[in-house]
């Protein structure tokens, strides 16, 4: 089955891949890079502009690979309701401690690794 993920900045983007049928929005910012952010208030305004249509995923961001930055950024996306957090792991010596330090998140929380 193949499906369609449609990357967004915004709510108004996100409302234009719904009429797309696109299956799932992805926020993200590429202006920051290929990871880039988007703020947690733009994730939450558009997961309300979606209204449970379909799954919003969120990116963390181009993060260096510190555990506990790493950790507290998925928790804050997370919050915003996002239903994938993804996270993008870098070549780095402390890469395995960043996945163990996302462990209690993934317990409630899906996680997409982004390598």
């Amino acid at each position: 089955m193949t499906k369609m993920l449609a990357s967004v900045t915004g709510p108004e983007e996100a409302v234009i891949a719904l009429s797309a049928e696109a299956d799932i929005i992805d926020l993200k910012n590429p202006a920051a890079g290929a990871l880039g952010a988007v703020d947690p208030g733009t994730i939450r305004d558009t997961i309300k502009a979606v209204s449970g249509r379909r799954p919003v995923s969120a990116v963390c961001g181009d993060l260096p690979m510190q555990p506990d930055l790493v950790r507290r950024t998925a928790e804050e996306i997370a919050a915003t309701g996002a239903s994938y957090v993804k996270v993008g792991f870098f070549p780095s010596p402390n890469a395995a401690e960043c996945a163990t330090a996302l462990a209690q998140l993934a317990q409630r929380t899906k996680i997409i690794g982004v390598l």
